[in-house]
């Protein structure tokens, strides 16, 4: 296996798509299940600034965030995905430092996403990172970090 490349903003609405097709049985639940793939692919790619792991050719990790809100200074990752024969590389640690990183230096004050609950595994890798969780709502948690320097 070749070496990972990352990058932001080169995927298109098409490599997008494959990647979240290949990664939908590994939402909880199926991603196919809470929106269509096509639809959120496009809006993924036309609004998001997206994180990218390219193995050769093959979108392999992905974090997706909306960099919307500039008044509250807030950003919320829609999507956070890696193939399966990636995972263990920390790759999507990878990526959320970037993502992290590039909120910081464009102004952002906080990020947000959710996650289901009952998925530990991401909720503690979540945590790894800086966040916490602030609220949840029925099988949702709404997590949180502080992009502010600390002193």
């Amino acid at each position: 296996m070749s070496e990972f490349e990352f990058k932001i903003n080169t995927a298109g609405e098409t490599e997008i798509f494959k990647h979240l097709k290949t990664c939908d049985q590994d939402f909880q639940p199926e991603l196919s299940s809470r929106v269509n793939l096509e639809e959120y692919a496009k809006k993924v790619a036309s609004h998001a600034v997206t994180f990218e792991a390219w193995n050769d050719n093959l979108l392999g990790g992905l974090v997706g965030t909306y960099f919307n809100d500039p008044e509250a200074k807030t950003a919320f990752v829609t999507t956070v995905s890696t193939m399966r024969k990636f995972t263990g590389l920390a790759i999507g640690t990878t990526l959320m430092t970037m993502c992290k990183e590039y909120g910081q230096k464009n102004g952002f004050e906080n990020i947000q996403l959710e996650v289901q609950s009952q998925n530990l595994k991401a909720i503690s890798i979540y945590e790894k990172l800086g966040f916490q969780i602030k609220e949840q709502q029925g099988d949702q948690c709404r997590m949180t970090c502080s992009l502010k320097p600390t002193k």
